[in-house]
């Protein structure tokens, strides 16, 4: 079916008139089956409703998490990232069709938070244990009560600035999470090989909105009649890689697919001895202080045009000078409001590679990726380590909604 780049005037919803003077209520939605989940395991939660609308930023994941086996409680237990390293994908599906997929979920969560604003690191701290590494430290915590988190989840669906109309999709919508597939990635001191964790008393908390059953009538007739609902959102999709060890510059193809609206990409760098041990906290050594710059390229394109991205000199110290972050700030515009502009310092061993191609807010005004590939061009200081490299692509998709049928594309809108 077609995909219509604007919502339609008559199908513009996400602040209805009638709607805001709807009833507001949280409905707890919990997995369809099991009640406890330890490493390497999954659940699914299902959201259903007859005369209700989904509040995006309103919503949140709720779940206790404590230690299991032989894990240690001394000193800081957990990795910086706290609760959310035990959830290692997410998967969302409307309507029985997967639209995102976010694989190493935790890997790219941390990125956000160690760059967010410090308030809301302060809050995170709270919510869900983020750099409260000592939080499962005494015994009662990591044992027995454990401790409840509330998490807001970082998907498409949950980010959306547009209600979701639940009781409009035939099916519903699902959310699978898959833990994370061993201890390693929750507990940052050496510990036991019997060690694990559990997650309990999961709820997925939905902020529901019942709009006046008049609206609900006449969004219904709107359907009926051929009309559609467009929801437009941006996903993420992920790619894992392992970059050569063999040379300073480097060059990357990257089969991304093809895509209409490419906005941004996120990569994640991590040493292989880091990700591999049993005493090292993954989240806080995130990659090589070894990148000196970067760019992309799409097809014949150069992005940044006529410049690279400078993450730091070549001196020992690994300082960057002023132009480097300049450099680093005039890359990354407020598309990425959760991102800290300096990609590196002198004080901070955690790096990424971050780059928007969007020039504003604009829905769909990212560039196209025709041929289905990216290319990431690295040059480093001396031949990198051994490492693996998580891409984040930020794309812009589109749900449609009408009265038989729900589809989802990133190619056409």
């Amino acid at each position: 079916m077609p995909i219509e780049f604007q919502i339609p005037d008559n199908m513009t919803y996400g602040a209805p008139v009638s709607a805001l003077d709807g009833d507001l209520s949280f409905v707890r939605y919990t997995p369809v089956s099991g009640e406890s989940w330890g490493a390497g395991s999954s659940f699914k939660i299902n959201i259903n409703s007859d005369n209700e609308f989904l509040v995006p930023s309103k919503s949140y994941l709720k779940y206790n998490i404590k230690l299991t086996g032989g894990a240690t409680t001394s000193g800081n237990c957990l990795t910086s990232l706290g609760a959310v390293a035990a959830i290692e994908r997410v998967t969302t599906s409307v309507s029985g069709r997967t639209i995102e997929d976010i694989n190493h979920y935790n890997s790219y969560v941390s990125t956000l938070y160690k760059r967010a604003p410090i308030e809301q690191q302060n809050m995170l701290k709270e919510l869900e244990l983020l750099n409260n590494q000592t939080a499962l430290t005494a015994s009662s915590n990591a044992y027995t009560n454990g401790y409840t988190v509330c998490h807001a989840l970082r998907t498409a669906l949950f980010e959306c600035d547009q209600y979701i109309p639940i009781a409009f999709i035939a099916g519903g919508v699902s959310i699978e999470f898959e833990t994370a597939p061993d201890y390693r990635m929750l507990l940052a001191t050496a510990a036991a090989s019997t060690s694990n964790f559990e997650i309990s008393n999961v709820e997925l908390v939905c902020a529901m909105l019942k709009p006046s059953d008049s609206y609900l009538k006449s969004f219904q007739a709107s359907l009926t009649s051929g009309r559609q609902a467009t929801i437009p959102m941006t996903i993420v999709r992920n790619h894992r890689i392992n970059p050569s060890t063999s040379s300073a510059e480097q060059t990357i193809p990257v089969a991304v697919g093809f895509h209409r609206s490419l906005r941004s990409v996120l990569g994640v760098r991590k040493l292989e001895s880091v990700r591999n041990s049993t005493s090292s906290d993954e989240f806080v050594s995130e990659t090589l202080a070894g990148l000196k710059e970067y760019y992309f390229q799409i097809g014949s394109q150069r992005y940044p045009r006529n410049f690279t991205i400078k993450t730091q000199n070549a001196v020992a110290s690994g300082a960057p000078t002023a132009e480097h972050y300049m450099q680093a700030l005039v890359s990354i515009d407020n598309t990425f409001p959760h991102m800290n502009a300096v990609a590196h310092s002198a004080t901070d061993t955690s790096q990424f590679i971050y780059y928007s191609f969007v020039s504003n807010r604009s829905f769909g005004a990212g560039v196209p990726v025709e041929d289905g590939q990216l290319v990431i061009n690295l040059n480093h200081n001396s031949s990198p380590s051994a490492s693996i490299l998580d891409l984040f692509l930020h794309l812009d998709a589109v749900l449609k909604i009408d009265a038989s049928d729900v589809s989802f594309s990133t190619q056409e809108f």
